[in-house]
This record gives structure tokens, sequence and C-alpha cells, in this order.
């Protein structure tokens, strides 16, 4: 497959992620959060702390995101040996590194402050999981793409 097939494919699987985000942050999550609101009205204080904190993620997602949909149009032009793309799969580690945190925290907090949220936790716990799952392979890809980027530079030395 060549370079410009591929990167449209990256760009279309990221445009679904972006989508389904959308959808998830934007829509969904809101929509179950005021459905609780109502259900538990004692717990109706959390809702916009709440939200606010999965605004965060859904932040670091998206700027995770864009770098992704960088890397894909760089792969697009042939330039999926370069420098931008480690910085970026580097960065896209970072940020997901942060916002597995900030699931993890969510469930402390929530622990700490003896607040009853169920089997949420588990959602988190899974969600953290596998934004530290990607933020793994972000950070693995970044030290291929590096090494390729030095192998390649010597190469054109030796030209």
């Amino acid at each position: 497959m060549n370079h410009k097939k591929l990167s449209i494919l990256l760009v279309l699987a990221g445009i679904l992620a972006g989508i389904g985000g959308v959808f998830l942050f934007f829509i969904w999550a809101p929509a179950v959060g005021n459905d609780m609101r109502t259900s538990y009205p004692e717990m109706a204080w959390l809702f916009w702390p709440a939200l606010g904190v999965l605004w965060c993620i859904a932040i670091l997602y998206a700027s995770s995101l864009a770098l992704y949909l960088r890397i894909s149009i760089r792969i697009g032009e042939n330039r999926s040996f370069c420098d931008e793309n480690v910085r970026g799969l580097r960065m896209i580690c970072r940020l997901m590194s942060a916002a597995a945190v900030i699931w993890l925290a969510c469930i402390v907090v929530c622990m700490l402050a003896n607040i009853d949220i169920g089997p949420t936790w588990l959602l988190f716990l899974l969600a953290a999981m596998a934004t530290a799952a990607f933020a793994l392979l972000a950070y693995a890809l970044s030290a291929l793409l590096h090494h390729a980027v030095q192998l390649q530079e010597d190469s054109d030395l030796t030209v």
C-alpha cells in the first residue's frame, strides 16, 4: 500500500475516533450525568465538577488526536521517518499518560471522599488502562521511529 492510501486510512480512523469522542464526551456523558442527577438528587452537586473533569480528559484526547492526524498527513507526504513524527508520538505519550492519571485520580478521590459511584469505577479503571496502553504504544512507536530516523540519516550520509 502506498503512502497516500495509508495516510487516507489513518486520517479516516482519526476522524471516526473524533466523532466517537464528541458523541461520548459531549452528548452521552452529559445525558447520563443528567439522568443520574435526577435519580440521585443527593449527588446532583457532582454533575458539573464531574463533567469538567471529563471535558479536561476530552481536551487531552483531542490534542492527542490532532497530533495523530498531523503524523498521518506527513505519512501521506512521504515523510514517515522524520523528527516531527517522533516528537508528536512522544507528546501523545505524555498527553495520554496525563489522561490515564486523571482517570485513576477520579477513582481515588471518590473513594477518599466516600462517594459511592457504584460500578462506574470499573469504567474509569478500564478507561485508565486503555489510555495507559495507548501511551505505551505511542512511546514504543516513538522509540522505533527515532531509531528509523537515525538509520535514514546515516544512510543519507553514506550516499
